[in-house]
């Protein structure tokens, strides 16, 4: 009997392990986890400025990209230059340009549900100690959060710019000038085709456009001929602007 009692003891606790196992799995789950997985799903800033340019730091899975790699780690100490942290393993590392407050002690990126943190790889930081030793760590940079300004421009730099500004303008002048231009020849040929073909409209608006100098030079005696062409066949406005021109 002490024996069938061992063995049901066994199972029921092998069954318990295996229930809560299961009950934890379907936790992570629902969290966006799966077991194993030690990767947070908010990752803090995904988005940095390296040389002026913005870049993804991570793949929106939790891993680094563009050269970018989680850290994690305890804060040694905090300096204008940056913040010195300890690896759970011992080991140290630099991380440059740290945006946030951090004290001594304090812990990023460990535990289940913490923020995972991004920085990029960048040579060794070397320190001196309290007690007057030489150290050299490895260092990372957090970079920029937000487009770092521009850079001011050199005397010849700005001259430079003007030139171009000023080419710039007078191409546009040129280009529009040469729209100008053959606008006006499109407009005048529409009007003349209109007009040998004996619409009286478009004559009385060549003589307008000559008389006035719309799209050409003024041109009167031509004005006259193409009013005269419109008068004859009964076109008032024609008729009425040949007199103010023979006045």
């Amino acid at each position: 009997m002490k024996n069938v009692f061992l063995i049901a003891v066994f199972f029921a606790v092998a069954f318990l392990v295996s229930e809560n196992q299961r009950l934890k799995a379907d936790a992570l789950e629902r969290m966006g986890f799966v077991e194993g997985d030690r990767r947070s799903k908010k990752i803090i800033d995904p988005i940095r400025y390296v040389n002026s340019k913005a870049v993804n730091v991570t793949d929106g899975n939790g891993f680094g990209v563009n050269g970018f790699e989680s850290i994690c780690g305890t804060v040694s100490w905090v300096s204008k230059d940056g913040v010195l942290f300890s690896e759970p393993g011992g080991n140290d590392f630099f991380v440059a340009n740290f945006p946030y407050q951090l004290a001594d002690g304090d812990q990023l990126g460990f535990g289940w549900m913490k923020d995972r943190y991004f920085a990029k790889a960048d040579g060794v930081y070397a320190y001196t100690t309290v007690l007057g030793a030489s150290r050299t760590v490895h260092k990372y940079d957090y970079y920029q959060l937000t487009p770092p300004p521009p850079k001011p421009m050199t005397p010849e730099e700005i001259a430079a710019a003007k030139v171009a500004a000023e080419k710039a303008t007078a191409d546009a002048k040129i280009v529009a000038a040469k729209k100008k231009a053959q606008s006006a020849v499109a407009t005048i040929k529409f009007y003349t085709d209109k007009a040998n073909a004996g619409d009286a409209d478009a004559q009385n608006r060549l003589g307008e456009i000559y008389r006035d100098g719309e799209y050409c030079a003024k041109d009167i005696p031509t004005a006259r001929v193409w009013f005269a062409k419109a008068a004859a066949q009964g076109n008032a406005k024609a008729a009425d602007a040949l007199k103010k021109l023979s006045e």
